[in-house]
């Protein structure tokens, strides 16, 4: 049986996707830009073709499928091809009644459920940024196909973190000719209400620092930055682990120099010691000193006129940014 698709049942920004299969496809950008909706579209359709077309739907947990790529796959199959498939909750499994060609769910919190996959070519990872590099690689390579069948691995996801590893997987394939990757934003998609969308993500930019970094990611489409305010020492006691008092220089240990540019040009001045083995600490951290100058040049240069001598170790915030 043939079907006749329309390229208007796709969002006019997931054309030029619609027909080829890469070897690494990635979609990334806001909230609402329909990402999942156009990948879903396109596996339905090339699920007509006669060519082996078997398609492994993953989320990260796997109670989490029914709810997400399942439904969202047979809704779409029940509104448009109602008597061409069968759905089963069994695997989350959609078969293409005139191809054989098939789609299953896979949860890497229960990844012994991929012999249930094996077969699959295709891969589509939904919400990938709650994916490890370890979970993409175990999909990746359960991926398989005869000779001259295409393997393709599809990804979308929010942008949630400059320093996720998402961010080096985008660096370092966008400009190979098998692999694609693409940005888009709730501007995109003219199926919804954008301006009321907008006048609420302003709304959220309002909400002082977090409301900023919320916007970049939800309104622009952007790396986000992790809030550098959230607690990552945890076992951290003020009472235990600070001496007050000034501090002298140990000649013999080298300055660590933390910068901090959110507002005024900051550095704070420290020094680490470990202690000998069977001491009740690790070690000590000495803070030295803290500045605050607008210029950063004359910030640099105070420095190295205070400690003209010193070896210094240069770090930045939490966000590993700066």
């Amino acid at each position: 049986m043939q079907y006749e698709f329309d390229r208007k049942w796709w969002l006019k920004w997931y054309w030029p996707f619609v027909d080829r299969l890469y070897t690494k496809e990635g979609h990334y950008g806001t909230r609402q830009s329909a990402k999942s909706h156009n990948i879903a579209r396109k596996l339905i359709y090339h699920s007509f073709k006669p060519e082996q077309f078997n398609v492994i739907h993953s989320r990260k947990v796997y109670s989490d499928i029914e709810g997400s790529t399942f439904t969202l796959l047979s809704n779409l199959i029940n509104k448009h091809f109602k008597n061409d498939f069968i759905i089963r909750k069994n695997h989350f499994e959609i078969i293409n009644k005139h191809t054989g060609n098939w789609f299953r769910g896979l949860g890497m919190d229960k990844a012994e459920k991929g012999k249930g996959v094996e077969g699959a070519n295709i891969a589509w990872l939904n919400e990938a940024n709650q994916f490890t590099r370890e979970d993409v690689d175990y999909i990746d390579t359960t991926l398989r196909g005869e000779t001259g069948v295409q393997i393709s691995l599809i990804m979308d996801w929010n942008p949630e973190s400059i320093n996720h590893w998402l961010k080096k997987e985008v660096d370092d394939n966008k400009d190979k000719p098998d692999c694609v990757f693409h940005k888009s934003t709730f501007w995109d998609n003219y199926t919804i209400d954008r301006d009321a969308l907008h006048e609420r993500l302003l709304r959220i930019k309002g909400h002082g620092l977090e409301g900023e970094r919320r916007y970049k990611v939800w309104a622009l489409g952007d790396w986000g930055i992790e809030d550098i305010d959230k607690t990552f020492a945890y076992a951290f006691d003020q009472a235990k682990h600070i001496v007050k008092g000034r501090i002298p220089v140990s000649p013999i240990h080298d300055l660590v120099l933390s910068f901090d540019f959110n507002v005024t040009n900051t550095c704070g001045i420290y020094q680490f010691s470990k202690n000998a083995p069977g001491q009740k600490y690790y070690g000590t951290i000495n803070k030295i000193k803290t500045y605050r100058i607008g210029d950063l040049k004359a910030l640099c240069e105070t420095i190295k006129a205070e400690f003209p001598k010193a070896k210094f170790i240069v770090t930045g915030d939490a966000s590993v940014l700066n």
